[in-house]
C-alpha cells in the first residue's frame, strides 16, 4: 500500500460494488471496528467524523480534499486509542489539509488541542495545545503517541472535572 495514495484506490476486492461506500470498504480491509465502543458517544462521533473524510475525493482549488492512507490510518488509530485512554471527553473536528494530511481539533472553553497527521511518513506528526486566557501554547513534535494525545485531551477537560468535583463536595 502506497502511503501517499489517495482514496479510494485502496479497494482491491474484485467483488466490491458501488453500493458499498469507500469508507466501509476501507474499514473492512484494514480491520478497523465499523462501530466504535458502545457507550462511548464522543468516541464514536470523533471516529465517525474521521471516516466521513473518506467520502470526499479529488481536488479543489487549494489541493487535495481527501486524506492519504497514511494520514487516515495514523489519525484513526491515534484518536481511537487516545480518546479511549482519556475517558469521555468531547468530539473532535477533523479536516483535510491541501496535501491530504489530517488536522483534528478539540476545544473546550478557552483551551484547544490539535493533532496534525501529515500526508506522508516523511513529515512529523505533532500535537499543539493552547489556552487563550493565559496566551500559553506549546507544540510536541517528538514522541507523539496516543498516550501523549490522551494526556493533552485530559488536560483539555481537567478544569471542568475539578469544578464538578468541588461542586459535588
Amino acid at each position: 500500500m502506497n502511503c501517499g495514495t489517495m482514496f479510494p484506490t485502496f479497494v482491491r476486492d474484485a467483488n466490491w460494488t458501488a453500493t458499498q461506500s469507500a469508507a466501509a470498504s476501507y474499514i473492512d480491509e484494514v480491520g478497523m471496528a465499523a462501530h466504535p465502543q458502545a457507550g462511548a458517544p464522543n468516541l464514536a462521533a470523533s471516529l465517525s467524523r474521521l471516516v466521513e473524510l473518506l467520502e470526499e475525493n479529488g481536488e479543489d482549488d487549494y489541493g487535495q480534499i481527501s486524506p492519504t492512507q497514511f494520514a487516515f490510518l495514523t489519525a484513526y488509530r491515534m484518536v481511537e486509542r487516545a480518546e479511549a485512554l482519556a475517558g469521555p471527553g468531547i468530539a473532535s473536528s477533523p479536516a483535510v489539509d491541501s496535501e491530504g494530511g489530517i488536522r483534528i481539533s478539540w476545544r473546550r472553553g478557552d483551551r484547544q488541542v490539535k493533532l496534525v497527521c501529515p500526508a506522508s511518513p516523511e513529515m512529523p506528526i505533532y500535537i499543539y495545545w493552547c489556552e487563550s486566557s493565559t496566551d500559553v501554547s506549546s507544540v510536541q513534535n517528538q514522541n507523539v503517541t496516543a498516550d501523549a494525545l490522551a494526556e493533552k485531551l485530559s488536560w483539555l477537560t481537567s478544569r471542568e472535572q475539578q469544578s464538578n468535583r468541588r461542586a459535588a463536595a
